[in-house]
């Protein structure tokens, strides 16, 4: 089994999951009381779900695509959550929200980040999905 073939499946499961959190995130402020600062949830939900989805295509075209930038998921998710705590108002359902949204793009960002560093291609030589 090749390098490519043993990381393409879950570079697709951690592009998708991106993707459909970065799509909750633009969504969420439609359809949940209590939604403040929309403008902020769009931009950041629209570029993590282009993240998401520019990796799924990515990968799905070349197999050994590298996920080097995925640390700016995990940048986002750090951020969305320090807003919600600090700008909503806590126990909305648009609070909970954005904070579980967040939580998820930091736990993938994290995953990602240390699925990656410990990828080795079983030749000897340490390789990543980050290079």
């Amino acid at each position: 089994m090749t390098t490519a073939e043993q990381y393409a499946p879950v570079v697709k499961w951690l592009s998708a999951a991106v993707a459909l959190v970065g799509l909750w995130i633009v969504i969420a402020p439609a359809i949940l009381p209590g939604s403040e600062f929309v403008s902020t949830h769009v931009v950041v939900g629209v570029v993590v779900a282009a993240v998401g989805v520019g990796y799924l295509i990515q990968v799905s075209w070349d197999p050994e695509t590298k996920l080097a930038s995925i640390w700016f998921v995990l940048v986002l998710g750090v951020l969305l959550f320090t807003g919600a705590v600090l700008t909503h108002e806590p126990g909305t359902a648009f609070f909970w929200s954005t904070v579980v949204a967040s939580v998820l793009m930091i736990a993938l960002g994290l995953g990602a980040i240390a699925w990656g560093s410990r990828f080795s291609a079983g030749n000897g030589k340490q390789t990543s999905i980050f290079e």
